[in-house]
């Protein structure tokens, strides 16, 4: 498995999560839909354990990383991200949001709307940027 990033992106931003030498356990685990302890569909092999829930049991790295790095895997090792909790993740959904409503709308408006949702944004704290976008409309 490769990846390779087009944004800085921290353990805050929700890097790629590993859990150290599970290729190595001879198992093939479900994969899971995005965000969920749902298996995909047809998927085969043993249900993934609750990691997120159990984050102690396991060695679990990640790496912090920068636009062109290349981040490469074993396809067996079990990783995932979490939420981004990063400004920048707030931003960016609040100005898709706002170009959703706004369509149409000059660019000097939809300039105005952006800066004043980095305005809002630089004065939020980090646990209150971890909310739902739409909790703000």
């Amino acid at each position: 498995m490769l990846w390779i990033p087009v944004d800085p992106v921290t353990l805050e931003s929700g890097t790629m999560l590993y859990v150290r030498g599970s290729h190595r356990d001879g198992k093939l685990y479900q994969p899971n839909v995005f965000i969920a302890q749902t298996p995909l569909p047809g998927a085969q092999g043993e249900p993934l354990p609750d990691i997120e829930g159990h984050m102690d049991d396991y060695d679990i790295i990640h790496f912090d990383v920068e636009p062109g790095d290349v981040i490469v895997h074993h396809y067996r090792t079990i990783h995932g991200a979490g939420g981004n909790h990063s400004r920048y993740h707030y931003i960016r959904d609040m100005a898709r949001e706002m170009a959703k409503m706004a369509d149409g709308a000059s660019m000097h408006f939809l300039n105005y709307l952006l800066f004043l949702v980095v305005e809002e944004a630089n004065n939020l704290s980090n646990s209150e940027l971890a909310k739902d976008p739409e909790e703000y409309s």
